[in-house]
């Protein structure tokens, strides 16, 4: 009895150890991936940079339809103030996915050609009174 739990725990404890030492035996990333990792979370940095401000703008801009929207007493010019403000908030985010589309795809293409595994994921971020879904990069491998 003492022999079979001693063999299981003996097998145990090497394949513990060989499974642990081969997660730490990854090659060190060459120059270019190093490159292409700063790359990649720099123009996430950036897109986040970008979310931000247009989520301070969208709040400044909802603030300002409530304002004029609590003001006003006829009910065509609430449609109309809230027509206005939607298609202004609506132009604020498609101006954002535009230019965070174009900076997450040159930063896929030099991730690629550096040879890191990289993919586009969509995140929610509230834009006042809205959700909007932005693209930044995950680094998958390399």
């Amino acid at each position: 009895m003492f022999k079979k739990s001693f063999v299981a725990a003996l097998f145990s404890i090497i394949f513990a150890v060989m499974a642990s030492t081969s997660a730490f035996a990854a090659e060190p990333a060459s120059p270019e991936v190093e490159k292409a990792l700063v790359k990649i979370y720099q123009t996430n940095d950036k897109i986040s940079d970008e979310v931000e401000k247009t989520q301070v703008k969208a709040q400044a801009l909802y603030e300002k339809y409530l304002v004029k929207f609590n003001s006003e007493q006829d009910v065509a010019k609430k449609a109309q103030l809230t027509a206005e403000y939607n298609e202004d908030l609506d132009g604020l985010i498609a101006k954002l996915d535009e230019k965070t589309q174009k900076m997450t795809s040159k930063g896929v293409e030099k991730a690629t050609e550096a040879g890191v595994t990289v993919e586009v994921i969509w995140v929610e971020y509230q834009f006042a009174d809205r959700v909007a879904l932005i693209d930044p990069i995950v680094v998958v491998a390399w």
